[in-house]
């Protein structure tokens, strides 16, 4: 079995090289016989020649689909990019009969697969016949994050005579959701615990007592509401049990500037990936440590599924849960990011997402960007974003090399250094936040 790619031809019934030879010849042999007045001859061409065009209506008039079960699993699902996935294909009759099975396993068989799960390789997969058909066995190893369908099943099948043939589609493609990449090591958020950096210039710290609360979320107790300090702030506040979950943390992922639309492996595209991965790979790494997290796209897109509703703000919901459905929640969001689609009007620009984040920060909220923004005009919305925040931290991915962001954010009260494709990022991290202070 081969796995073919993508975008095969639909179904189609054709003759083959057996089926077009013998057609001939019986044409021949009509047209003859009635030259020469030999009816023998004359009849004996028709019904050769007849014989392929009967063989291409039997194929024709019984298509495989309605008879044909397919069941597809894959393993893990979702995966990271460069992760194997195990896929089985199982292939069987819908009314399980010695001929049936017989004939399920006489198929020649090929799965659908995009360029983007497989490379420029020639998959080939395990055939076991089974008591139920065969089964197919491949691994997969997708190199771009996306979500990609893994089929559907191609057949084909010849008539008993092999005068014609039959190509069909048969099942439905399994989706396939690519997480990006998560970088190597563990981020530590000892820098991020530390509040070296002010938030702006003037700016207050926070009391003491301000350090132990944060705003109300839907489910808070209100027990805990902290009347003094809501009436200060101007919203409802709560206090926090003392040694419970870190500071929130907001992670802005700014990829709106980069042209989604190039190759694979060219300069923008490779500079899209690195900086989704690792802005994915901070979401993760701080939530791990106990940080609730909230991750908004700055292209909008999937990100808004999770806004708070109808309170007018960008923030996409926390995300406190450190098991894998926690982490899950946050890569689904980075899947689709820098790949709007044109005219889509349910996520808005970059502009419009950046602007409703200003003054949305929470009290004590850790705001973290990773953005691709490389001249001062491109990185100004950005910029004045957390304002309200403890504590603000950018990294800069320079596609081309060089960046005029950096000097925007220090200017803004951010703390922020050139992250390039490639570098550590946990090096990069501890530099940035003080964490190896």
């Amino acid at each position: 079995m081969t796995v073919h790619p993508a975008g095969l031809t639909p179904a189609r019934v054709r003759l083959t090289g057996r089926g077009v030879g013998l057609a001939a010849a019986g044409g021949a042999l009509a047209v003859g016989g009635h030259v020469v007045d030999l009816s023998a001859v004359a009849l004996a061409g028709c019904v050769v020649g007849v014989a392929p065009v009967v063989s291409w209506l039997a194929l024709r008039a019984r298509p495989l689909a309605p008879r044909l079960r397919v069941r597809r699993s894959l393993q893990p699902t979702p995966a990271h990019a460069g992760q194997d996935v195990s896929v089985t294909t199982e292939v069987g009759p819908a009314h399980l009969t010695p001929w049936s099975v017989a004939a399920s396993r006489a198929l020649n068989l090929g799965e659908a697969v995009p360029a983007a799960l497989r490379g420029s390789t020639v998959l080939r997969a395990a055939v076991t016949p089974t008591s139920r058909g065969t089964s197919l066995q491949y691994t997969l190893r997708p190199r771009q994050r996306g979500r990609w369908p893994v089929g559907p099943l191609a057949t084909r099948r010849y008539d008993a005579l092999g005068l014609a043939t039959a190509t069909e589609q048969v099942g439905d493609a399994v989706p396939l959701t690519v997480w990006p990449s998560l970088l190597s090591g563990t981020i530590s958020d000892t820098g991020a615990r530390s509040g070296l950096t002010p938030l702006r210039a003037g700016a207050n710290d926070p009391s003491d007592e301000d350090t132990s609360l944060r705003t109300y979320q839907a489910g808070d107790d209100l027990r805990r509401v902290h009347w003094a300090s809501a009436a200060r702030h101007g919203e409802l506040m709560v206090r926090t049990s003392e040694g419970a979950s870190q500071a929130p943390v907001l992670v802005i992922l700014d990829v709106a500037s980069l042209d989604s639309d190039t190759e694979p492996g060219s300069q923008n595209h490779v500079a899209l990936e690195w900086t989704v991965s690792v802005a994915a790979s901070v979401a993760v790494n701080l939530l791990d440590s106990g940080h609730p997290v909230r991750l908004v796209l700055s292209d909008g897109g999937t990100a808004q599924a999770g806004l708070r509703g109808g309170d007018g703000q960008a923030g996409a919901r926390w995300v406190r849960s450190r098991d894998a459905q926690g982490r899950a929640v946050l890569l689904d969001l980075t899947v689709d990011a820098g790949r709007r689609e044109p005219g889509d009007e349910t996520s808005g620009t970059r502009d419009d997402v950046l602007s409703s984040l200003v003054g949305d920060s929470q009290l004590g909220e850790i705001v973290i960007a990773v953005t691709a923004a490389t001249s001062r005009d491109e990185t100004a919305p950005l910029a004045v974003v957390g304002g309200t925040a403890s504590r603000r931290y950018a990294m800069v991915v320079p596609a081309d090399g060089t960046s005029d962001s950096v000097p925007t954010l220090l200017e803004h009260g951010w703390r922020a250094a050139l992250l390039p494709v490639g570098s550590d990022l946990v090096s990069a991290w501890d530099d940035l936040t003080g964490g190896n202070r």
